[in-house]
Parts: C-alpha cells; sequence; structure tokens
C-alpha cells in the first residue's frame, strides 16, 4: 500500500461525501431554503478528489510507486467520479441539472470502454491504451461542465447547455474512437472478429 494508492483511494472515499451533500443541497433547494454551505461541502469535496487524480499520478512517479494495484484503481477511481458526478447532478435538482440525455450518453461511454478493455484483453491477452486529444478532449468538457453547474454559473456566455452540447458531442466522438480503435487492435492481432470468416468477411 504506497502513498499513491492511499491517495488514491481516499478519492474512492470522497466520492460518497460528495454525492451525500450534493443531494442534500438538492433537497434544500426543493425545499425553497436553499443551503449553500451543503453546496460548498459537495464542490470542494469534489475539487478535492479531481485533484487529487494529477497528485497520486506525480507521488508515483516522483517516488516510484508505480504498481499494479495503482495501475487498475487510478483510472477506476477517475471514472468512478466522472459517473457519481453527471449521475448526481442530473437527479439532485440543483439549480442547474444534466439532461438525462447526457448522463445517458456517458454512462453508454464508458459502457463501451470497459466492455472494449475485457474484449480485448481476452483476445489479445493485452490492452495498450494511448491517450487520444479526442478522450482527453472529452474528458476536459465533462468536467468542465461539471464544474460550471456546481459554481452555479447562469450567464450566457455561453449558456450551460452550450457546454453541455458540446460535451455530449464529443462524449459520442469519443466512444466511436474507442471502438474503431478496438476493432483495429483486434484486428491487427490476426484474428478474425465474432461472426466473420478467416479473411475478416462477415
Amino acid at each position: 500500500m504506497t502513498a499513491a494508492n492511499k491517495i488514491t483511494i481516499t478519492r474512492i472515499a470522497l466520492i460518497p461525501v460528495f454525492v451525500t451533500f450534493a443531494f442534500l443541497y438538492g433537497s434544500s433547494v426543493q425545499s425553497g431554503e436553499a443551503n449553500i454551505d451543503q453546496r460548498i461541502i459537495a464542490l470542494v469535496t469534489f475539487a478535492l478528489a479531481a485533484l487529487s487524480d494529477g497528485l497520486d499520478g506525480y507521488v508515483a512517479r516522483r517516488y516510484h510507486q508505480i504498481s499494479r494495484l495503482g495501475i487498475l484503481l487510478d483510472p477506476l477511481a477517475d471514472k468512478a467520479l466522472m459517473l457519481a458526478a453527471v449521475f448526481t447532478l442530473s437527479f439532485a435538482h440543483w439549480p442547474i441539472s444534466f439532461p438525462v440525455w447526457f448522463t445517458g450518453l456517458v454512462f453508454i461511454r464508458e459502457f463501451i470502454i470497459l466492455n472494449g478493455i475485457a474484449i480485448l484483453h481476452h483476445i489479445n491477452g493485452k490492452v495498450p491504451i494511448k491517450p487520444h486529444w479526442v478522450s482527453k478532449t472529452c474528458t476536459v468538457l465533462q468536467m468542465s461542465a461539471i464544474v460550471w453547474i456546481m459554481l452555479d454559473f447562469r450567464t450566457d456566455t455561453p449558456p450551460p447547455m452550450t457546454l453541455i452540447y458540446i460535451a455530449g458531442f464529443f462524449t459520442v466522438l469519443s466512444a466511436l474512437h474507442y471502438i474503431l480503435e478496438g476493432v483495429r487492435q483486434i484486428k491487427e492481432h490476426g484474428k478474425p472478429l465474432p461472426g466473420t470468416d478467416a479473411d475478416g468477411n462477415y
């Protein structure tokens, strides 16, 4: 249990704290007496969890603490935090919320990624994943939309829905990229896809 892994586990432990205070704040908004302290606690908790993502990676590299557990936990913690934030800000009744279709896109993308990793690992025995600008842009936009909602920005430059639409577009684009990349890796491995003959034809 390295220091880097402890930071990652702390990030996971902060998720239910964030969700609890986010829903408490939403309930106070519905009651007509918004509890700003609860919103601030939810925001600070999410910010600490998000910032810890870069911290655990730095500690692991700086002090040579890269481990198999960390390689597994870090991306799972990132995805858990992102999914929890999107789901919570869709149904916690904040003044600005994510539409259900956006939440659905985010969950479908993660479902595709996780299942794709499982399939590639089963077929190829390894899953080489290289960061791509589409997926990085998708993550930045999703995180920006989350922060925008949590800070309760209500300006028209740009309006919240514009940012959400752009994030939704890149979510779809990123999912398609992962699908195409998965298909490419399977073909390069030399095994036909399910439902195809030896030449890869359906």
